[in-house]
């Protein structure tokens, strides 16, 4: 004989609805974190975590390049 189970309604109470309410607002408050993976040929695996944005001095970035070089590039691509 088989026996059929029929689905039992969930009871949720308002102390349950609550403590997930809580649980979600202060998972959602958070900050996130973005991660990439990279694995090169020879087996090597490169793995970069971020939890936010990171601001270069724009000579770390540039180097000795010319200002007026410079100012061009950026103010062609909006970051002038």
């Amino acid at each position: 004989m088989i026996a059929i189970m029929k689905p039992v309604p969930a009871q949720l109470s308002r102390r349950d609805l609550l403590t997930t309410a809580a649980a979600f607002a202060a998972m959602s408050a958070m900050p996130t974190l973005a991660s990439s993976k990279i694995a090169f040929d020879n087996g090597a695996k490169l793995t970069t975590v971020s939890d936010g944005h990171l601001i270069l001095p724009r000579s770390m970035i540039f180097g000795d390049m010319p200002q007026a070089e410079l100012d061009a590039i950026l103010l062609r691509h909006g970051a002038g």
